[in-house]
């Protein structure tokens, strides 16, 4: 299972948006087109990508993927996801202002459990910062 996912995740087909997402966030660039005129990703991607994250958190909870494994295999990913300010809104506002206290739920928790991985702390501090890196 983990290498299926692996496989989606790093080599999905030419329309998944992960790959593209996650330079994007690397690059610090605005993506939600619902945000800013210049986003580059539509409502359904990202929650595609959020999605993806919170279906790996729903696998640890239920005991079906560890937590090295998915450090090993998407713990940055996660972790510059959850700490990216846009992304952050962006499961606020569906969580409060749509009324959908559990959207992406798991996705959090994974991302705490994460965090609290010492090898992690400077990447956390980092994306913590955000984009701006001074």
């Amino acid at each position: 299972m983990a290498r299926d996912l692996s496989r989606d995740f790093y080599h999905g087909s030419a329309t998944s948006p992960f790959n593209a997402m996650r330079v994007a966030i690397e690059k610090c660039r605005k993506l939600y087109k619902g945000y800013y005129k210049g986003g580059i990703f539509s409502y359904d991607e990202i929650n595609s990508y959020l999605g993806f994250f919170d279906d790996l958190g729903f696998f640890n909870e239920k005991g079906a993927l560890d937590l090295e494994t998915i450090k090993q295999l998407f713990g940055a990913s996660v972790i510059e996801a959850y700490e990216y300010n846009e992304l952050r809104r962006y499961v606020n506002e569906l969580q409060k202002n749509a009324k959908q206290p559990s959207a992406f739920r798991n996705f959090q928790i994974l991302a705490k459990k994460l965090e609290e991985i010492p090898e992690y702390k400077e990447l956390v501090e980092d994306s913590r910062r955000g984009c701006d890196k001074s």
